[in-house]
């Protein structure tokens, strides 16, 4: 029997003076603290929308998939709702108390950037309290809790920036990769200017193709084949905006084993041709562009 006490501290909205249909709505926000079998959720009769919780102490417990994943410190997950998903307290299972703070949000237009972080981090998402995304999350509880903010679009564009830093921002620097990440990575950036490939990279490390995808990926967020077209692609960005040369010889320079294969490649990314970019950077009067 858990001898603590519950806690909760929510507040919803629904304002008067907002878009039919805004970007992104904020319809929630609290911080509670769980130690009872009581707290559980089954998620098919929810409203529509997006959950964010994330566990600042204790555990609780998520089945979602055909898993159950336990969550402790620094795990969070991202829901859909409706959806087949349960998440609860199991007082034989999870350290009490489950401390979690959670964001309800809506908008057609957040999907999107929902779909792209559970590619990034999967269904459960580790990251940091000093995480700028919690950090952001944290800042935003605490303006609603003391009436700082009021306004639906700042409150939105709270939301928004909160989906962004999970979208983009990198781990933080005093949690590093692990030596054989680090040193793929040194060798990528000090290699991709010739014709390496993932076998390259796997065979210097000493280790299987398939075990360092995984493991780069379990680290980084990111497959190695795309941190190294990254890494190839950013230097032909310089090369388009700041030389004359010649497609094939950008190719060449960068790693690609051909400059047909460098255009296919950089359409890819970019929706146009690398002579469509270089034609429009120029006309803009860009003197240097970020990727």
């Amino acid at each position: 029997m858990c001898l603590l006490q519950e806690r909760n501290d929510d507040y919803g909205f629904h304002f008067l003076q907002d878009l039919d249909n805004p970007v992104v709505r904020l319809t929630a926000i609290g911080v509670q603290e769980r130690c009872l079998n009581s707290y559980y959720w089954e998620n098919h009769n929810r409203l529509p929308g997006y959950l964010f919780q994330y566990t600042l102490a204790g555990s609780g417990t998520l089945e979602c998939g055909g898993r159950k994943y336990i969550l402790k410190k620094g795990d969070g997950f991202l829901l859909k709702l409706p959806g087949d998903e349960r998440y609860y307290f199991d007082e034989a299972a999870n350290e009490a108390p489950w401390k979690f703070i959670y964001i309800m949000f809506s908008g057609e237009t957040v999907a999107p950037y929902c779909r792209l972080i559970e590619e990034t981090y999967g269904k459960i998402i580790t990251v940091p309290t000093n995480h700028s995304s919690i950090q952001v999350l944290q800042n935003l509880f605490y303006d609603v809790k003391h009436q700082r903010h009021t306004n639906p679009f700042l409150l939105s564009g709270s939301v928004f920036q909160f989906l962004c830093c999970l979208c983009g921002d990198q781990p933080p620097e005093e949690a590093p990769y692990s030596e054989k990440i680090d040193q793929a990575i040194d060798y990528m950036k000090q290699r991709f200017k010739s014709s390496i490939n993932i076998a390259d990279v796997a065979a210097y490390l000493g280790v299987s193709q398939h075990h360092l995808s995984r493991e780069f990926y379990k680290e980084t967020g990111s497959r190695p084949i795309d941190f190294l077209t990254k890494l190839r692609i950013e230097e032909t960005v310089n090369l388009l905006t700041s030389t004359e040369m010649n497609l094939d010889a950008i190719a060449e320079t960068c790693g690609f084993s051909c400059g047909n294969y460098f255009s296919k490649v950089f359409k890819k990314y970019f929706q146009i041709s690398p002579a469509q970019f270089r034609n429009h950077i120029r006309q803009e009067g860009y003197s240097k562009v970020q990727i």
